[in-house]
């Protein structure tokens, strides 16, 4: 993915704000929304008195901010073209202090969550949000979830995850703020996780199971999909990150050949 990140920011116009050194210790001191599973994974800090979460730090030439950035953009990309509503936390600003850099979005948790000092070695200590009190995950809900909007939202957000190559795949990246919501939000683009030899389209989508089989199989009949070919605005975009459009449209025929 080569590109230059600071221009493509300019040129969309994304809100870039520095941070002076107390804002910069503010947001360290913060607690954190989740444990992080290792150390290369990053911060997701929680800022309740604002309403938003941020995280990083990453360096501006760091490849998992530009396919945060990249990703989160190529997915509402696709959501528009065909006429469906976002499932992507957008970006309310990208914060900087030197070198560091942070992405600002809004928290679609829960308003009083509780808090546990971390006991894990990569944040031992830390004030870390317990997790059912801060958000719900759909893999952790959907067993209780009928058939409906949420079940539906969540598998067409997977296919776009699927087309443009990202995130780590599964339901467990996916959030909800209730058993009734009538929206779902996808998180963590940063990885790269495609799956190379699924022998059927849900297994394209995730990690399948025979209870996610039984959740989900009926609901791949409600998938809006691309043709054979992404329209051409896509493309050039596309191009623009130095990724190969062949790959995504790869994944768009192999989609559609799978039963």
């Amino acid at each position: 993915m080569r590109f230059d990140l600071i221009a493509f920011l300019k040129l969309e116009n994304y809100v870039c704000e520095e941070l002076s050194n107390q804002e910069f210790e503010r947001i360290n001191g913060l607690p954190l929304a989740q444990k992080r599973s290792s150390v290369y994974k990053k911060y997701v800090f929680l800022d309740l008195d604002n309403q938003v979460v941020i995280k990083g730090p990453y360096t501006i030439e760091c490849k998992k901010l530009k396919r945060e950035i990249v990703n989160n953009y190529l997915i509402t990309m696709c959501e528009d073209f065909l006429a469906l509503e976002h499932t992507c936390i957008p970006i309310l600003r990208v914060l900087f202090f030197e070198t560091n850099y942070f992405l600002e979005f809004p928290n679609i948790g829960f308003p009083n969550p509780e808090y546990a000092l971390a006991s894990n070695m990569v944040d031992k200590n830390k004030k870390v949000s317990l997790r059912h009190t801060q958000c719900l995950r759909v893999s952790d809900i959907e067993k209780n979830l009928r058939p409906g909007k949420m079940l539906d939202l969540t598998l067409q957000h997977l296919y776009f995850r699927y087309i443009v190559g990202c995130g780590d795949m599964g339901t467990h990246n996916i959030l909800c703020k209730a058993l009734d919501s009538d929206s779902v939000y996808g998180v963590d683009f940063e990885e790269c996780c495609v799956r190379h030899f699924p022998n059927n389209k849900l297994q394209c989508l995730m990690r399948v199971s025979p209870l996610k089989k039984f959740i989900y199989e009926s609901h791949l009949k409600s998938l809006k999909l691309f043709d054979k070919y992404l329209p051409n605005d896509i493309l050039q975009k596309i191009v623009g990150f130095g990724l190969d459009p062949r790959d995504f449209e790869e994944r768009i025929k192999l989609f559609q050949f799978h039963i």
